[in-house]
């Protein structure tokens, strides 16, 4: 397992936040684009339009390795265009982040 935590480094969120055009989206904005972009139910979308989201780093506890977070970050859903935007949501129990147009799993 290699993409534990955030996709997104928080440098590239702190760049999002200064774009001028950047704006947070509202849960229904961000549902709606979720559902028109990737074909999520709408209905089915969680957003978490203040998520904490973390890094995470691998150590050894009794020989097996762990992963535990490292640094945390709460984040709005953002959208400055349809490649530079940030949004983090769940759809039936599956994690995801989109980071830049581009849907990854968010593993905790």
């Amino acid at each position: 397992m290699n993409n534990v935590g955030t996709n997104y480094l928080q440098t590239e969120y702190e760049e999002l936040l200064k774009e001028p055009s950047a704006r947070p989206l509202t849960d229904a904005e961000a549902r709606m684009l979720i559902n028109k972009e990737y074909g999520f139910e709408a209905s089915r979308i969680e957003i978490h339009t203040e998520a904490i989201v973390a890094d995470f780093g691998q150590k050894e506890h009794n020989g097996v390795p762990v992963w535990t977070p490292t640094r945390m970050y709460t984040r709005k859903a953002l959208y400055a265009a349809p490649d530079h935007n940030y949004i983090r949501f769940n759809v039936c129990g599956n994690q995801y982040e989109l980071c830049n147009g581009e849907m990854y799993f968010y593993i905790d």
